[in-house]
């Protein structure tokens, strides 16, 4: 809903006046949901590798670095164990089973603290709830997606899952050579993340590239998805996290790592000094892709 300027200036009143009460905690607390919700809206990469909160206990000290790791066992590769075909007086070698783990270390993510003075309502009709969250769980989002795209390019570079067509614009064609790029590897792309531009330029496609009913939403999670050729697409409008020329692909998150919140999801606080209102938010966070082979990109060169 988009408020008026006179419902902004009443709400941002009724938020002033909440601030002088015992209701400011209950906001706090309120409001904390409501960022922790946003979040999973705002910042992509959690649909591709949603995080699970855990407690202190279920993480370790490195002894690399002086920061808490969760440690993960890897599935090893196929064949390791095989099966054979005997004779009925046949028998197999001895095989010692052996799977490697990796360190996933936790980081946090936090805000700068913001201020904003009470007679700053009167210069500027602003809804003050919106401006916090801009603030506060928006940056937050901006950084995670960037960290795991980090992370991704990290894995591309490692195994060389990449292709570039001269195209101008992404084709039926070129996403079917990303998704082969996982698929060959006994593994299945399950998601794809693009541009809006790109995804527009889908929109645009003749029906003979759709073939049937190929385009459509299904809803996971209370969250719409857009699927086209089997895939969950998932689009970003910010270039520095997904610039125009880029198209990712992924598997399913049990293929691909592991991300983790270390006692909750983002924290939210805020503290009333005389007339400045300031507040800030921060999480402790580990996210580590396990396996590399589970990432591919296309750039478009054209």
């Amino acid at each position: 809903m988009i408020l008026d300027a006179k419902q902004t200036r009443e709400l941002s009143d009724s938020f002033w006046a909440m601030t002088k009460t015992a209701e400011m905690g209950e906001f706090i607390d309120q409001y904390t949901s409501y960022l922790r919700l946003q979040i999973l809206e705002d910042a992509f990469w959690r649909r591709l590798l949603t995080p699970k909160a855990i407690n202190r206990s279920e993480a370790q000290r490195s002894v690399d670095h002086d920061e808490l790791v969760v440690i993960k066992d890897i599935e090893p590769e196929l064949g390791q164990v095989k099966a054979v075909v005997l004779n009925m007086k046949g028998g197999t070698r001895h095989v010692q089973f052996a799977g490697p783990r990796y360190e996933i270390p936790f980081f946090r993510i936090e805000t700068e603290e913001a201020e904003i003075k009470e007679h700053e309502k009167y210069q500027y009709e602003m809804n003050i709830v919106a401006y916090i969250r801009e603030r506060s769980e928006k940056e937050v989002a901006t950084t995670e997606d960037l960290n795991f795209m980090h992370l991704c390019k990290t894995a591309v570079e490692s195994t060389e899952k990449e292709v570039v067509t001269p195209d101008t614009t992404v084709t039926r064609k070129n996403l079917v050579k990303l998704f082969n790029l996982i698929d060959t590897d006994k593994l299945q792309t399950q998601k794809i993340l693009m541009n809006l531009v790109q995804f527009n330029n889908i929109l645009a496609w003749e029906n003979s590239e759709y073939g049937s009913n190929l385009l459509g939403e299904v809803v996971v999670n209370g969250y719409k998805h857009t699927q086209l050729l089997g895939k969950d697409f998932l689009v970003s409008n910010d270039t520095n996290k997904v610039p125009v020329n880029e198209i990712w692909g992924f598997t399913d998150q049990k293929f691909m790592g592991h991300a983790f919140l270390l006692e909750q999801d983002l924290v939210f606080s805020m503290e009333k000094h005389h007339n400045i209102l300031s507040f800030k938010s921060w999480e402790e966070i580990a996210v580590a892709i396990g396996n590399p082979k589970s990432v591919s990109r296309m750039k478009i060169a054209g």
